[in-house]
């Protein structure tokens, strides 16, 4: 019985030079079957040298991995954009909001973290290579994603990182700085169109 006076079946054993007690369920949500048959795991555990509380609390551990490496893509990216996107300007959220919304969700919005491989990744890429831009964008913000999940320790690998260099995107075209001539002709130009139409819209003196 617990100082507070709920009662609980608990299991002391011998192991390694101690005697630890764990705590097998309160009484009468465990009925004395119940609690004998756990009792005999955790028996039989001890003899083969395993530590049935050190057991459970990776059972436990095992668990919330699981259910964390549940969440979807989805769910995880619109955390992902809270917690990191959120000293940036609202212009940039709201376009990473947009490509999430428009071209990555219809494809992985609705798979589990854990799931989404290189190839469902490989295939939103495929789907807008047409648009390099677009596609090495959706493949950034998805990497971005899972580096944050990562640093979560909710995944250990990232599907998007092997896919760097698949899309190739053109280089910016920058136009060339104008010789000292061509400087010249274009002031000259200019200041000559510039007189043409002031002089259009002048008025005749009355």
């Amino acid at each position: 019985m617990l100082p507070g006076g709920s009662k609980v079946w608990r299991y002391t054993y011998r192991l390694d030079g101690k005697r630890p007690k764990l705590t097998i369920g309160p009484y009468p949500q465990i009925g004395i079957a119940q609690a004998r048959d756990l009792h005999e795991q955790m028996r039989a555990l001890v003899g083969q040298g395993v530590d049935p509380s050190e057991q459970r609390k990776e059972s436990i551990k095992h668990a919330q991995v699981k259910e964390q490496r549940s969440v979807t893509f989805r769910d995880f990216s619109k955390i992902w954009v809270h917690e990191t996107l959120a000293h940036l300007s609202e212009r940039y959220r709201m376009q990473s909001i947009r490509f999430l919304d428009s071209y990555i969700y219809p494809g992985i919005g609705d798979m589990r973290m854990g799931d989404v491989l290189p190839r469902d990744v490989l295939a939103i890429l495929e789907t807008y290579k047409h648009i390099p831009t677009t596609a090495d964008r959706c493949r950034s913000l998805i990497q971005q994603v899972y580096n944050f999940a990562i640093r979560k320790l909710l995944v250990d690998t990232n599907p998007a990182t092997p896919l760097r260099g698949v899309i190739r995107v053109p280089p910016k075209k920058h136009h060339r700085h104008l010789n000292e001539k061509e400087l010249a002709a274009f002031g000259e130009s200019w200041t000559c169109s510039a007189t043409r139409w002031s002089l259009l819209f002048m008025r005749p003196s009355c």
